[in-house]
């Protein structure tokens, strides 16, 4: 995957920046690659790379629909915590947006990456301004500004 290898030593001074942060989140703006060029990425970095639709999914299967919203935040948590790396490469995490889950995505990775460094693959678009997720009007639609967020690449 020849595509990111000239930005692995810039990817990796941006993390350690993120470790000096109170949220340890750097959000990887990036047209869709396949999850084995971010698990390539991941092991680069010295990670682990976590698809988040498949492990959330899976473990919200084992709870009642009802609990979703109270449980989905710890367990994405425990997904990305479950194991002693410097960095977790959370990628595919349209998941969160799900409205049933009732998540505020940017504060739940954020408070996730108090405790552990994330790099974090951004499912929408990024303009100067916000990072978005879906378009105006849909359900799972959110803006958020990414005035105080690390992103790589770092210009839109």
């Amino acid at each position: 995957m020849e595509t990111y290898a000239p930005q692995i030593a810039d990817q990796a001074k941006l993390l350690d920046i993120a470790r000096g942060q109170y949220h340890q989140l750097v959000f990887w703006i990036s047209e869709r690659q396949s999850s084995a060029h971010w698990r390539e990425m991941a092991t680069d970095l010295g990670g682990r790379y976590v698809n988040l639709n498949l492990g959330l999914s899976q473990a919200l299967l084992e709870i009642p629909k009802r609990q979703w919203p109270h449980k989905a935040m710890g367990l994405t948590d425990a997904i990305a915590l479950s194991s002693e790396v410097p960095v977790t490469l959370l990628d595919r995490i349209e998941i969160l947006f799900d409205q049933t889950l009732r998540l505020d995505v940017l504060k739940s990775l954020q408070q996730v990456a108090r405790r552990h460094c994330l790099l974090v693959v951004w499912p929408g678009e990024r303009d100067d301004r916000y990072l978005t997720y879906a378009e105006p009007g849909h359900p799972e639609y959110c803006r958020y500004s990414h005035k105080d967020l690390l992103l790589f690449p770092t210009t839109p």
